[in-house]
């Protein structure tokens, strides 16, 4: 990467605060938007709401080299999906086919939008039909940024864990696990591989191309709940109630990181073992 980039972080919460100190400032030009008034070392902060046009228009006029969204909702709610996630993706890629219509735009997802729940394992090429609202709104977005003219990139993550984000380790410290008969498949990520990726798909987007498509952030172990829950009983220390859950009865979906690996990426947290392991140690 010779020339510096201009990126554009819309939203800058905990995961474009890691992704930053895995970008190499001699190469990069950062700019950053959120709504709070938050500083961000490094970069170059506005502050107002991406769902308005005009401040979304205003600042596409530096014409980035690449811009990354990552938003957060205000609530569980569509209404609060649709003004959080929806808005501001249709304001982003509006003011991107007049500003900057070579600017790669990269939209952060979930898994949430594949609705399989019967233990398939899903990849790039399954269908996205989510039933909920909130998953169906996100699709939504999804789809708004593939029929913009830009190149595009969407990444679904999993459910994301790491400092800060412990709720499983506080429900296990409690004795509060999942009913046998409840076993489910889960499939998560470390926060610090979802940084890790995105720097990825950054610092490796070719500008002849299209961008990346949709690509599945998750680590290569979908896994049990009660798997999980009973290592991370016997890591801290805690008695695990006996169990005779058989895997034909799981629900929920298995998620592949398949295409991720193949493009180069190699996870710092392959499982949830190397991941709790660090979170547990700093307890």
């Amino acid at each position: 990467m010779p020339n510096k980039q201009n990126l554009l972080l819309i939203g800058c919460g905990d995961i474009p605060n890691r992704l930053i100190a895995k970008l190499d400032s001699d190469h990069w030009i950062l700019h950053g938007l959120r709504r709070s008034h938050v500083d961000m070392p490094g970069v170059q902060m506005e502050f107002g709401d991406a769902a308005n046009p005009e401040v979304v228009d205003t600042l596409l006029q530096s014409n980035p080299d690449q811009l990354l969204i990552t938003l957060t909702p205000d609530g569980r709610t569509a209404e609060a999906y649709e003004k959080s996630y929806l808005k501001p993706v249709e304001a982003i890629c509006a003011a991107a086919h007049k500003w900057a219509p070579q600017c790669h735009l990269i939209f952060v997802s979930s898994t949430s939008v594949y609705a399989h729940s019967s233990g398939e394992l899903v990849d790039e090429q399954s269908v996205a039909e989510p039933t909920k609202d909130t998953a169906t709104i996100l699709l939504r977005a999804e789809q708004a940024l593939v029929a913009s003219k830009n190149p595009w990139s969407v990444v679904r993550f999993s459910g994301i864990y790491g400092p800060g984000r412990e709720r499983l380790l506080a429900k296990v410290e409690n004795s509060q696990f999942s009913e046998s008969q409840n076993a489910s498949w889960t499939n998560r990520i470390h926060s610090e591989d979802c940084a890790g990726i995105l720097a990825h798909l950054l610092q490796n987007f070719d500008h002849t191309h299209r961008g990346s498509g949709i690509l599945i952030g998750t680590d290569s172990e979908p896994v049990l709940n009660s798997e999980v829950e009973k290592w991370l009983a016997g890591e801290m220390g805690i008695e695990y109630p006996d169990s005779d859950t058989k895997d034909t009865s799981a629900k929920g979906k298995r998620c592949g990181n398949g295409k991720l690996l193949k493009s180069g990426y190699r996870m710092m947290y392959p499982s949830y073992r190397e991941g709790y392991r660090g979170l547990i140690g700093n307890r």
